[in-house]
């Protein structure tokens, strides 16, 4: 089954001659499984009394409903080619069963709730593109969302299905930071390939959940930074104090990024796979609510100072006894 998104995104259409808003929902991939008509509304805009305008209230109302900024603006015309004003426009509301609103209402709504206008101002990632990911684990989909404000890539594997009905239920979820030499060369250095591995096979159990591929190598350092620390750690030295030799964090991952995908997955309760608290701390900060789905790192003679030092100087929760 391929990812189902319900009622995802709403597209908001500016009448900008009347200064009417009303918005429909639309499929954006086939996919995608969307309702419509149910999240239909219209703004009435009252131009004298709001400084706010119109494409401005179109893109907050999406971002209130945590749906995606996107606008079609366009007129619309009585049967005789005027312009719709006034009554007019709420005779069409009524006609085709749309509810209606003034800018002034969510001029007056942002003013009486600053924290949403503080919100409103952050980066926010928006998909750019939805296609099948069939792999050797199963057949999933690769969702990626770009920060337009940043610039920032964000990319999802993804499989099930995501609508509000079930945004109560558990979502299996991985946060995982990206790894060349686990993920793709496989190295024995650390668990980062396993991990990912294992995520990919435990959504394909169950049926339904969210790989985060972050873009933060070597925990945060980068790839050139992190071959550097292991060239240190051929030394002797471990993992946390290879990095703080060259002048760098144990650890620079955030995870902030991923909020605004959860909630556009509709995730409100996650099952993550880690072992590392930290992840745990940043989605429960956020909001969410959180447990716990330990993953069992391979542990190797290779790795066994590395996931050590995970243990002893991260606070990973790591079972090192169960030795390949």
């Amino acid at each position: 089954m391929g990812v189902q998104i319900s009622p995802l995104p709403t597209v908001a259409i500016k009448l900008i001659a009347s200064g009417v808003t009303f918005s429909a929902s639309m499929t954006k991939s086939p996919s995608f499984s969307l309702s419509a008509s149910s999240r239909m509304m219209t703004i009435f805009p009252s131009m004298r009394s709001c400084t706010i305008s119109g494409t401005d209230a179109t893109v907050d109302l999406c971002r209130i409903a945590n749906q995606q900024p996107i606008g079609i603006i366009c007129e619309i015309l009585n049967e005789d080619g005027s312009m719709a004003r006034g009554d007019q426009i709420f005779n069409i509301a009524k006609n085709y069963n749309l509810k209606v609103g003034t800018i002034a209402e969510l001029a007056s709504y942002l003013e009486n709730n600053p924290e949403w206008v503080r919100r409103l101002e952050e980066p926010r990632f928006v998909m750019e593109s939805f296609v099948n990911f069939p792999c050797q684990y199963g057949d999933f989909q690769l969702a990626h969302f770009r920060n337009f404000k940043t610039q920032e890539d964000l990319t999802i594997i993804c499989k099930g299905e995501f609508t509000q009905a079930l945004q109560d239920e558990k979502t299996l979820v991985r946060l995982h930071s990206e790894c060349l030499t686990g993920d793709v060369f496989r190295s024995f250095r650390c668990d980062c390939g396993d991990q990912l591995q294992f995520a990919l096979e435990e959504i394909e159990k169950r049926g339904r959940g969210l790989i985060f591929y972050l873009r933060q190598e070597g925990r945060g350092i980068g790839l050139s930074n992190k071959l550097k620390a292991y060239a240190l750690q051929d030394q002797g030295h471990d993992t946390v104090e290879a990095n703080l030799i060259l002048g760098l964090p144990a650890d620079a991952r955030v995870y902030d990024q991923v909020q605004d995908v959860l909630n556009f997955f509709y995730v409100k309760n996650v099952d993550l796979m880690t072992n590392n608290p930290k992840k745990i701390q940043a989605l429960k900060e956020m909001g969410f609510g959180v447990e716990r789905f330990p993953v069992q790192s391979r542990v190797r003679k290779q790795n066994l100072n590395y996931l050590s030092t995970k243990v002893k100087k991260m606070g990973h929760d790591i079972d090192l006894t169960k030795k390949d």
